[in-house]
């Protein structure tokens, strides 16, 4: 089964590790907690209903291992076509060590977030409650 995660641009930046095709990532996943800032998710479809994020953000979260088989990079497009997005196929995302000389994504700005598809067996268990924030206690 084929699921899609989130990842944003400056989670990424500063603290993610490369992440290219075909690799085999774990990572804690979460259900987009409501409100993350949008309605339902960055496209408004549904289509990036799990997130990742480098930082303890979030309670809730569950633990995946699955193949990288796609990586989307997205961009918020401005001015006359603002609330529209520009979504490109890339081959990785780029960590913070990466030299800057290959941190290409085919335009001046970096994306705003990466859709990252990973395959998982059907037996996978995701989340099924939307994360919470955690609280300084």
């Amino acid at each position: 089964m084929d699921v899609n995660v989130e990842i944003s641009d400056w989670e990424q930046e500063c603290c993610g590790k490369r992440i290219s095709l075909n690799q085999v990532v774990t990572w804690e996943v979460f259900l987009r907690p409501r409100p993350f800032g949008k309605e339902t998710d960055a496209w408004g479809t549904g289509l990036t209903e799990l997130i990742e994020t480098h930082h303890d953000m979030f309670i809730g979260g569950t633990q995946v291992t699955g193949r990288v088989t796609r990586i989307r990079a997205v961009w918020p497009e401005q001015g006359i076509l603002a609330g529209a997005e520009t979504v490109s196929d890339i081959e990785q995302i780029w960590g913070p060590g990466d030299s800057e000389d290959g941190c290409d994504y085919g335009r001046e700005i970096n994306p705003e977030f990466f859709v990252v598809t990973l395959r998982v067996p059907s037996s996978a268990k995701l989340p099924t409650s939307p994360a919470e924030r955690k609280t300084d206690a």
